[in-house]
Formats: structure tokens, C-alpha cells, sequence
């Protein structure tokens, strides 16, 4: 008699429960997201939503958009904190507004962009690069994730590096700290032009592959220093997942811009874009006349290019 009376009970008890956690699931779901601010907030997003505090940018975030925010983590601010303290407020809403783009642009659209013109113009006026490498969004050297985080007036994606305004290659070559390199530019008498108009791609060996080299170097004088320099240097501007496309292809060579007809040889062991022996570690640093891909090491061309 107790058994027969359980199932009734049973299926009642279930029939609520099943009842009580689909009101929950559509209480949630009805739920609109908040704004831009609001979400980011939400989502951990806290230094993000203090810099656009500082930076008196709330307002406008907070407004009827849509917007799309590429939201670096609180790990990519702390980062860059020594240089973002130094930053007025002027500076720094320089440096926010080039994480937005106008529109509601998700990540399929985002994925299209960079599979097409590879661009895109931020709120800033400057441009980024959409980037896909291992089958992942960059935005310029940063990666992207996560992604589509819906606001009421926009959307947000995450990134784990600040991204800043472009500069020329010279000028980010210290913003990165390339010392060596940039030191090595000025001894070579390669300022200006890397300072002037151009379409360059710089292979940057790092300052520890400068020190690596360091009894090679000096013993270079200037002109044979410049051309160890030119053999880092490109005529156009070739963004990663271009350089991986040629990597792959039949023949994986292409030419240097100074360095007469010496060429480097781009290749992608285990997924990992070489050039020659030298590691790239950063990727599309973005830049006015250019964009700079770190390596890791510094790359010697033939006697006849150093002599």
C-alpha cells in the first residue's frame, strides 16, 4: 500500500520540480544583460571598468552604442601598470577608445573581417589588425577570448594583452622595450628611416638575443651593423598569419629589404613560426609605418651581407 502511494507522490514532487526549475531557467533567461560597464564589471573586467572610470569614459560606454569592446583581462593591465601610471586621463581614454570599434561586431563577423581586409578602425580613429593564428582571434599581438559577452548596447570581448595607438617602428621599439635593438638602430644610423613613411615588417631580436651576439657585434662597424639590421627588415608589411600562409607554401623564402638578394626562410615546426633559426614570440605589434613580429634571436646574414 505505501509503495503504490509512492509513485503519485513521486511524480508530483518531480512534475514541481521539473516545473520550479524551468521558471528559474526563464527567470534568467528573461533577465537583459546590462550595459557595456555593467557587464564588464560582471564579468571580472575591473580594471577595465576603473581605467574607463579615470579615463571619464563610463558615460559614453553606458549610452546607446552599440559597441564592440575588446576587454583586456585584469592580468594584461597589471601588465602595463608601471606605463599606464604615468598616463593622464586624456592619455589614457587615447588608449581605451582604441579597444572599441563602432557597431555590434561578433565574433563571426570579427573572424570575417580578418579573413577579408584584416582591419578594422577603432573608436581611437586608428586601426587594428584582426588576426587569426592557430585558430584563434588576435587583435594586433593580442589574443582574444572570451568571446561574445552580449551587453544591452554592444558586445564585449576579452583579451589578454593592452593594446596601444600605433606609433612608428622606431617609437615602439622603446614602448616594448627593445633596447637593444633600438640602440643598435641608432648606431647603424637607421633612426630615420624606420621613423619615416613605409610599409616595413621588423623581425625584433629580443635584448637577450643582442647579449647573445654581443662579442659578434662589436666588432661590427656601423655600415656592417646596418646591414645585420636590413637582414631584419621587410619591404611590405606581412602580418602573422601571412607569414605562416608562406611558411607552408612551396617555397618559403622571401626577400629582405636592404639586404640585396639575401632572403630568410620562414618555417612553422610544431605550429611555432620561425624565421631562419629564430623563434617569433610576439606577433603584429601594429605600427604606423609597419608591424613588428619579437624574435628570439638575432639573424646573421651570409659574409657578403656583413662585409
Amino acid at each position: 500500500m505505501r509503495t503504490a502511494l509512492l509513485f503519485p507522490v513521486l511524480a508530483t514532487a518531480l512534475v514541481f520540480g521539473l516545473t520550479s526549475c524551468k521558471n528559474d531557467d526563464d527567470d534568467t533567461a528573461a533577465t537583459p544583460p546590462g550595459n557595456i560597464p555593467q557587464e564588464a564589471q560582471a564579468k571580472g573586467y575591473t580594471s577595465l571598468v576603473n581605467a574607463v572610470g579615470t579615463a571619464g569614459l563610463a558615460t559614453t560606454l553606458s549610452g546607446t552604442g552599440p559597441f564592440t569592446v575588446f576587454a583586456p583581462s585584469n592580468a594584461a593591465f597589471n601588465a602595463v601598470s608601471t606605463l599606464t601610471a604615468t598616463f593622464t586621463p586624456a592619455q589614457l581614454s587615447s588608449v581605451l577608445t582604441y579597444h572599441v570599434l563602432s557597431g555590434n561586431v561578433g565574433s563571426a563577423a570579427a573572424l570575417g573581417v580578418a579573413a577579408g581586409a584584416g582591419e578594422a578602425t577603432t573608436v581611437n580613429g586608428a586601426k587594428v589588425y584582426l588576426d587569426v593564428v592557430g585558430g584563434s582571434l588576435y587583435v594586433n599581438q593580442a589574443k582574444a577570448g572570451p568571446l561574445d559577452v552580449p551587453a544591452s548596447n554592444g558586445v564585449i570581448h576579452g583579451l589578454d594583452a593592452v593594446i596601444t595607438p600605433p606609433n612608428n617602428v622606431y617609437a615602439t621599439l622603446s614602448t616594448y622595450g627593445l633596447t637593444s635593438l633600438k640602440g643598435a638602430v641608432d648606431t647603424a644610423g637607421l633612426a630615420s628611416a624606420l621613423t619615416g613613411s613605409g610599409t616595413f615588417t621588423v623581425f625584433a631580436p629580443t635584448n637577450a638575443a643582442f647579449s647573445a651576439v654581443s662579442s659578434t657585434t662589436a666588432t661590427l662597424t656601423p655600415t656592417q651593423l646596418g646591414n645585420v639590421l636590413k637582414y631584419h627588415v621587410l619591404t611590405s608589411t606581412v602580418k602573422a598569419s601571412t607569414a605562416i600562409t608562406v611558411a607552408g607554401g612551396s617555397s618559403n623564402q622571401i626577400l629582405t629589404l636592404l639586404g640585396g638578394s639575401d632572403k630568410v626562410t620562414l618555417t612553422v615546426p610544431s605550429g611555432v613560426l620561425k624565421v631562419n633559426a629564430a623563434r617569433v614570440t610576439l606577433f603584429n605589434i601594429r605600427c604606423t609605418n609597419g608591424v613588428i613580429h619579437v624574435i628570439d634571436a638575432v639573424l646573421i646574414p651570409s659574409p657578403t651581407g656583413i662585409g
